[in-house]
């Protein structure tokens, strides 16, 4: 490697390996992905999960590639990304055209940054063969690697037992399924019953293998408190778990309580039957997309509670309009006790002495706080009442920034 080469070289590995230049990184191969696979795009957990693997094989890329002996490692992550899509039941088209569309937008991006080299630098088109020779050979054997990843998981998802579940659960969600008896039977689950359906997940993509055994106690103990016998669960990723309780009466979801600092849940609306455990599940699956949106910490998240939030969300530019419009001034950093105070007092049916209990407050101090919120917001609070829990409810979510 020429000097002046490997002198450019060595500055901007060290300035591309900074996390916010890494992030750029990811944000633009990943964005060009996600608008040619928008089968990828509207599931957050393929989203985080692809993200991690763009963002591990640049690092380790930057690692290797001053080196004059090529090297090629496939990351962890990437690998991970590799076992959902075959355990999400995707075809090997999907993971090949990920990897298609980041060979396109990695030549673009080098062919951008060899522009930017200065008259003091290296010939750019040295830089672009040499970076190109490297990332091209990269991309083409993690690709291979990757497939041959696929195809071991697939061929083990599709074996037994485990083939039955996967093949039985899917064509119940996606409708193709509407025996009882024979869901029943395949499953080895009481689906004519209750059922609550869970989504749980694990965000940090350096969690280890004991993730996938922390998401089953998880999911059993929650199973405890519903009443329910040992959940149905099934893997649909490294740090993901779908499962579903079969109770003999309507579950009380207000019992739950999850408390493993690691770990998210999400609750669907109980049902009963065949009907129950398709709905309930996308239901679980709609307040995951939204916990994901809003960056709700690991814990337990009720489609119940997120409901209207949810239905708002589809819209982002309309809500936020809501929540300015309706709240005005309230939205302010100064103003979280009083918008604790309305929110909890419009969710009591308007009820100052419910509110005061909520609060461990005096009910005049509640009476003292909703006098301030009128003032504030300009009107009754008997004016509008839904469009104000519903503005409060999408703050406490998003604030002011959900896009």
């Amino acid at each position: 490697m020429a000097q002046s080469l490997a002198r450019w070289l060595s500055g901007y590995v060290a300035e591309a390996g900074i996390d916010a230049e890494v992030t750029r990184f990811v944000e633009r191969i990943d964005g060009l992905i996600l608008a040619q696979l928008p089968e990828l795009a509207a599931d957050p957990r393929l989203v985080e999960a692809l993200h991690a693997g763009t963002r591990a094989h640049w690092k380790v890329f930057l690692g290797v590639v001053e080196r004059e002996r090529r090297e090629v490692v496939v990351p962890p992550q990437a690998v991970d990304f590799a076992l959902t899509i075959a355990r999400r039941g995707m075809d090997i088209g999907v993971l090949l055209k990920v990897y298609r569309v980041a060979g396109r937008a990695v030549w673009t991006f080098l062919s951008e940054l060899v522009g930017e080299i200065g008259a003091d630098g290296p010939a750019p088109i040295d830089v672009l063969m040499y970076l190109w020779d490297r990332a091209s050979g990269w991309i083409d054997e993690s690709t291979d690697h990757l497939i041959a990843i696929f195809h071991d998981e697939r061929e083990r998802v599709m074996q037994g037992a485990m083939a039955r579940r996967t093949q039985t659960i899917q064509a119940i969600l996606d409708g193709e399924l509407s025996d009882v008896d024979l869901a029943a039977t395949e499953l080895g689950h009481p689906v004519a019953t209750h059922q609550t359906a869970l989504v749980l997940w694990v965000a940090d993509a350096d969690s280890d293998a004991t993730a996938v055994e922390s998401m089953h106690r998880t999911a059993a103990g929650l199973a405890d408190q519903l009443g329910g016998n040992r959940p149905l669960v099934l893997s649909v990723g490294s740090r993901d778990l779908w499962a579903w309780v079969a109770t003999r009466r309507a579950p009380q979801l207000g019992r739950l309580s999850h408390t493993d600092p690691a770990i998210h849940v999400c609750v669907g609306t109980p049902g009963r039957g065949i009907a129950g455990f398709r709905h309930g599940h996308h239901d679980a699956r709609r307040a995951q997309r939204l916990a994901i949106a809003a960056g709700f910490p690991a814990g337990l998240t009720s489609f119940a509670d997120v409901e209207l939030v949810s239905l708002m969300s589809a819209d982002p530019d309309a809500a936020r309009d809501l929540v300015a419009r309706e709240l005005g001034p309230l939205t302010g950093p100064g103003h979280d006790m009083l918008r604790e105070t309305l929110l909890l007092y419009l969710e009591s049916g308007g009820s100052v002495d419910r509110t005061a209990s909520a609060l461990t407050v005096h009910k005049n101090t509640v009476r003292y706080r909703l006098h301030q919120i009128e003032t504030i917001i300009g009107h009754p609070l008997t004016d509008r009442r839904t469009h104000l829990e519903l503005a409060l409810r999408h703050h406490r979510a998003f604030g002011l920034t959900h896009r």
